[in-house]
């Protein structure tokens, strides 16, 4: 019998699914904190956070490739805000063109190593991983976003993708 991909697996989908939902029910793009990270020049993360900022309207209004390029800009300018690497991995999952998903990875991990405390990096990284198959890193990606403090209400919803990312790894072998 032949195997189905695992993109065609119905787990796959609904991991998928659970954590997208997870990523982006966040009160759009906005990240509430906002402040300074404490590293290089106030004035070149200000003037960053304008492209970040139209970078938001384009992900609110589903303009993907702009907000991309947008997150890019800002990135361009300063490279340690953990919110820019952020909203360019969701933008990135939810354009997913050919090489998107290995590039989104690489875009939460770095916002994850900018603010490892951060739940909502952790959990938005498990997403790109479970697509890339990399199923034990996606597992441990989401028990680092329980670990940082995931809110209550979304640890259930962390629970079911768990056990659905435990389900596709069997499948796979």
């Amino acid at each position: 019998m032949a195997r189905r991909p695992f993109f065609q697996l119905h787990s796959a989908k609904l991991i998928l699914g659970l954590v997208l939902c997870l990523v982006i029910s966040l009160d759009g793009y906005a990240y509430k904190n906002g402040e300074f990270p404490g590293i290089g020049s106030r004035r070149t993360w200000s003037q960053a956070n304008v492209s970040y900022d139209l970078g938001n309207k384009y992900a609110d209004q589903q303009k993907y490739d702009l907000a991309i390029r947008k997150y890019d800009e800002a990135l361009s300018l300063y490279s340690h805000d953990p919110r820019y690497f952020f909203n360019v991995g969701l933008c990135l999952v939810k354009r997913d063109k050919s090489g998107d998903i290995q590039r989104a990875a690489s875009a939460f991990r770095s916002a994850t190593q900018l603010d490892p405390a951060n739940w909502k990096y952790w959990n938005g990284l498990a997403t790109p991983l479970f697509q890339l198959g990399k199923y034990g890193d996606a597992r441990a990606a989401l028990l680092k976003s329980l670990s940082a403090g995931a809110p209550q209400d979304v640890v259930p919803l962390i629970k079911v993708s768990l056990k659905e990312i435990d389900d596709a790894s069997k499948k796979s072998r």
